[in-house]
């Protein structure tokens, strides 16, 4: 019984320490909260970020981040003037820092994102990727002349498919050739060559196409966005300013009222003399 009063007892007292402090617990470490804001958000420098939105491939996503892709803009942007580095830490800096890609969901559009100090020069590094991605998905001599192989072959199976397709429409002509072959062969017959011949034309089409770029300007769903200032995290450091300066005072609150218990017992005089001695303070008398 006598332990429980006493846990009754601390609770009071640390309510009573709360009740009688909470005016400065809660505008001291409000303030402190708008201070550090304001002092972050002032020598923090300012990040921008504008994206666009590409109808693109995974293959295409990936000569996004490629070295071709991204050495040519960074040579044909300016945010890179008077970079001292390598070209390849340029390119890993801008890997790591400022650009994203990532796949809509959904969807088959890939939204690439550039971050930067500058919000004219992330604009500009963003169309520079664009335009270095459009040009080097152009095939250089040596795929060209793989894709106008490709080209040639897939126009020969075509044609023997046609030919395969007017073959079996001529035997459909003549009703005496059909006696002894059945319905379902015949018919399972035409759709397959049906569905090569389309697949067939869909090829020569995407062939044809890759002559001249797999990706177009048209490709372009949503070109670059004006930038726009994002979020620099300043919550998580303001909140650890203010929870921090809040425990402090409590934590000092405990303290003061500690010493003033104590210094009204006469047995704990003697130790609170010391603590004021430590601090340079005049001791109670006893």
């Amino acid at each position: 019984m006598e332990n429980q009063v006493d846990g009754e007892i601390r609770l009071l007292d640390i309510a009573v320490v709360v009740a009688e402090n909470w005016l400065l617990l809660i505008l001291v470490p409000l303030l402190a909260g708008v201070i550090s804001f304001g002092v972050i958000s002032t020598t923090t420098p300012r990040v921008y970020e504008t994206e666009a939105l590409l109808a693109i491939d995974e293959r295409e996503a990936a000569l996004v981040r490629a070295a071709p892709v991204l050495d040519k803009a960074i040579a044909d942007s300016s945010s890179f003037a008077g970079y001292t580095g390598s070209l390849s830490e340029a390119r890993r800096e801008l890997l790591q820092n400022s650009l994203t890609v990532s796949k809509e969901a959904d969807s088959e559009f890939y939204r690439l994102r550039v971050r930067g100090y500058d919000p004219l020069n992330a604009e500009e590094l963003l169309g520079a990727i664009i335009d270095a991605l459009i040009s080097n998905s152009v095939p250089d001599s040596v795929q060209l002349d793989r894709i106008n192989r490709e080209i040639e072959q897939a126009s020969a199976s075509l044609e023997e498919l046609e030919t395969g397709l007017a073959k079996v429409n001529s035997i459909l002509a003549n009703t005496d050739e059909v006696i002894g072959i059945s319905n379902g062969e015949l018919g399972a017959s035409i759709v397959a060559i049906v569905s090569s011949i389309e697949h067939r034309r869909a090829e020569l089409f995407r062939l044809e196409l890759a002559i001249n770029g797999t990706v177009q300007p048209e490709d372009v769903v949503q070109p670059p966005t004006e930038p726009v200032a994002t979020s620099r995290g300043l919550l998580l450091p303001v909140l650890a300013v203010v929870l921090g300066v809040g425990f402090f005072l409590l934590i000092l609150a405990f303290l003061r009222e500690g010493l003033r218990k104590a210094s009204a017992d006469p047995a704990q005089v003697a130790k609170v003399n010391r603590i004021r001695s430590a601090f340079w303070l005049k001791p109670l008398a006893e």
